[in-house]
């Protein structure tokens, strides 16, 4: 039987949700942002223009496809940043 690959560990942004919305307000992390939209919605356009389509191989269809889906994928984590909310019951106030 094959193994289960392992489960993947929860990886947390060390920033509050302050720190994040002051950064997400100066021009240059909106730059980047908008140049990020920008790339995840052409290669949406190149998977809907059918772009990752080989005539050669079902595998290289596949192959391309997959790349482009992770691609959007990874832009999406990128773009929906967020911090670690407080866990409600923690005692952060002392």
């Amino acid at each position: 039987m094959p193994e289960k690959p392992p489960q993947s560990r929860e990886i947390v942004l060390e920033m509050t949700p302050e720190q994040l919305a002051e950064w997400k307000t100066q021009d240059s992390t909106k730059a980047v942002f908008k140049f990020l939209r920008l790339i995840r919605e052409d290669l949406k356009e190149m998977l809907a223009a059918g772009s990752s389509l080989s005539l050669a191989s079902a595998e290289g269809t596949a192959l391309a496809t997959a790349r482009l889906v992770g691609e959007v994928s990874g832009l999406d984590h990128l773009l929906e940043l967020r911090s670690q909310e407080p866990e409600e019951g923690s005692a952060t106030n002392g």
